[in-house]
């Protein structure tokens, strides 16, 4: 946020952008006006470790279209997500899930966050439960639970996720 001189901006994250707000919240809390993630929760993915691991041998090992393939990619990725993560540096995109891999979660400062905070989930995503747990126990925070029907092809649908959106934004305003 330096880089691009911005400060005190409304911080939206999906997946591992979702877990650098959580930590930018904790971190550098007047940077951030507010906090909506998908995708994401403040706890270590201690129960996704393993997979993680996995992947992050794959991609390490330069080969993206095994780790598409062997990920199913196709049922959560649209084409054209699939060519630009073909076209990325897979030693860039292990670097990155290593993070995610290694990252220790913010949970035991989670009462200590002091920022509007909107978490979307589904319950047919895995981390359901710890979305649902973090919404309750920020101080400032809320969940929407999406349908399940939302989490195909990639990100969120944005048609599903703009309005509650533009509402958590609006009442910050009022």
């Amino acid at each position: 946020m330096q880089e691009v001189q911005m400060d005190f901006a409304h911080f939206f994250g999906v997946g591992l952008g979702g877990q650098v707000g959580f930590q930018m919240a904790v971190d550098a809390p007047r940077k951030i006006r507010s906090l909506i993630t998908a995708a994401a929760h403040p706890y270590p993915r201690l129960d996704e470790i393993k997979t993680l691991e996995e992947a992050l041998v794959q991609l390490r090992s330069g080969n993206i279209q095994n780790y598409l393939q062997q990920w199913r990619s196709e049922e959560h990725l649209s084409l054209e997500q699939q060519e630009n993560i073909l076209k990325g540096n897979p030693q860039s995109q292990a670097i990155g899930l290593e993070a995610c891999c290694r990252w220790e979660g913010v949970a035991d400062q989670l009462e200590s966050i002091n920022i509007s905070s909107l978490l979307f989930t589904c319950t047919s995503e895995p981390s359901f439960l710890s979305v649902r747990e973090a919404g309750r126990r920020l101080k400032y925070g809320r969940y929407v639970i999406l349908p399940k029907i939302v989490f195909s092809h990639g990100l969120w649908s944005t048609e599903t996720i703009v309005e509650p959106m533009l509402d958590f934004i609006r009442k910050l305003r009022s």
